[in-house]
């Protein structure tokens, strides 16, 4: 039987932090573990998630690639400004989804160029503090160009992927740490990628494994939300499981 758990969400933020319950009195603060939920590249069929979210009383954070928006497949501006009126946030990548490294080396200067009209279409569209950022394929903040553009652009964070526990690994042996302690906010490491063959309980398993080491922050990566409609997707029945297992 899994772990009793209560959960507070903090509504500033898009967070669901998750405390083990204390029952002993004199007991010390429970570890918190702060649960992060983002949603990466503006795929259409994430018009959905607002909704789930909302059901359960938290919120996410949307990563545009402002050169998809209101192109067939992908949100509108629309969705992007009513996701944001509801409470939920979004945040910038770039024009298109593309290897940062890669471009800065080809063309030095073309990644702050495609960070920064991407971040200025979104507000000019209307859109309100945009300040986090998601690196395309979780990669590029190894590049110094490429990380340093992100602040430049007027982002306050930027999340890769990957780099912390995954089920059946142990830290140390290539499998990454526990949980975040956010020592490098232009560098944030996330649990595994949920993938199509990505059930609940994997993804319940990264949260109970952070509880377990002392809490932290858990940042989770979710890409097009269907059935097995890309290798990276999830299906609504999972999200809302492991959403309803959280609440």
């Amino acid at each position: 039987m899994r772990k009793l758990l209560s959960v507070a969400v903090v509504v500033a933020a898009v967070l669901a932090v998750v405390t083990p319950i204390v029952t002993n009195v004199g007991a010390q603060a429970a570890p918190v573990t702060t649960v992060v939920l983002t949603f990466d590249e503006g795929w259409a069929n994430q018009s959905v998630v607002p909704g789930l979210l909302d059901a359960h009383g938290m919120k996410g954070t949307f990563y545009a690639n402002s050169a998809n928006v209101d192109q067939p497949g992908w949100l509108t501006w629309n969705q992007l400004l009513a996701m944001q009126t509801g409470g939920q946030e979004i945040g910038g990548a770039s024009l298109t989804q593309q290897d940062l490294a890669a471009l800065e080396t080809a063309t030095p200067g073309a990644a702050q160029t495609t960070i920064c009209q991407d971040r200025a279409r979104l507000v000019n569209h209307g859109l309100t503090n945009i300040t986090s950022f998601a690196y395309p394929f979780g990669i590029g903040y190894e590049t110094p160009a490429v990380k340093t553009a992100v602040g430049a652009c007027g982002y306050n964070s930027a999340r890769r992927q990957w780099g912390l526990w995954e089920q059946g690994c142990t830290p140390g042996n290539g499998c990454g740490d526990n949980a975040a302690p956010l020592a490098d906010p232009y560098a944030i490491e996330t649990a595994a990628q949920p993938t199509s063959d990505t059930n609940a309980a994997t993804l319940e398993a990264s949260v109970n494994n952070a509880i377990s080491h002392g809490g932290g922050v858990v940042p989770f990566v979710f890409h097009q939300i269907c059935n097995s409609c890309d290798t990276y997707s999830t299906t609504q029945a999972t999200l809302n499981t492991f959403l309803t297992w959280l609440q």
